[in-house]
């Protein structure tokens, strides 16, 4: 819960931030990908937690700590890839259609989520 209080938020003030700055937005497109982008970091949130689950790390000089870290950026390095391949093979262009982009990253980044979370959970079980 607490990474959410602390990651959301961030992720939605560097994308206001950044379009803002990058390009002459309009406040739906704004508000549209702010939000979306939001739930991609709070979806990867859950996912982390869970992956922590699976491989807990617990110094901050543990080789698990950075294997971690490497699993979540290239997951979500991935989960977008597969998001624009998907869209792609259904011929429409991405860079027109980023929005889909962002809604399919959404989806997969939250289904992917809830199976780690689901799968850590059951390891915590198994060893309690």
């Amino acid at each position: 819960m607490k990474s959410w209080l602390i990651a959301v938020p961030i992720a939605g003030f560097m994308t206001v931030f950044a379009s803002i700055l990058g390009s002459q937005t309009g406040t739906i497109s704004l508000l549209i990908t702010t939000g979306l982008m939001m739930l991609i970091v709070a979806a990867n949130v859950v996912f982390v937690l869970g992956l922590f689950l699976l491989n807990p790390a617990f110094s901050l000089k543990s080789v698990r700590l950075g294997l971690n870290v490497f699993i979540t950026i290239l997951v979500s390095v991935v989960l977008f890839a597969v998001s624009m391949f998907i869209l792609m093979a259904g011929h429409l262009d991405p860079f027109d259609g980023i929005l889909y982009v962002q809604i399919l990253q959404v989806v997969l980044s939250w289904c992917l989520g809830g199976v780690f979370l689901y799968i850590g959970k059951r390891k915590l079980h198994r060893m309690e």
